[in-house]
């Protein structure tokens, strides 16, 4: 999502809005900045590259991208799935 050029990662935000993908893959530039409707949030694990070297996520991190699961006007409840 954020290394898309920014006509890309409107379009994507503005299907996803619609109702029009059903999966959206992306790291946790996901869970900063957009306000879509994603039920569902997978992570895979709980550590990230930060530049320099693997690290365990910030629980403010988790946090952040977890949230995005079942946004208020979108849905009533949300899933987070490690």
């Amino acid at each position: 999502h954020a290394g898309m050029l920014p006509k890309y990662r409107r379009l994507v935000e503005k299907l996803a809005q619609q109702g029009l993908l059903t999966v959206i893959c992306g790291t946790d530039t996901l869970g900063v900045g957009i306000n879509v409707p994603i039920r569902t949030v997978l992570m895979t694990g709980l550590a990230k590259y930060d530049g320099v070297r693997h690290r365990v996520l910030k629980s403010r991190e988790f946090h952040q991208i977890a949230g995005r699961a079942g946004r208020a006007g979108y849905d009533t409840e949300g899933t987070v799935v490690v």
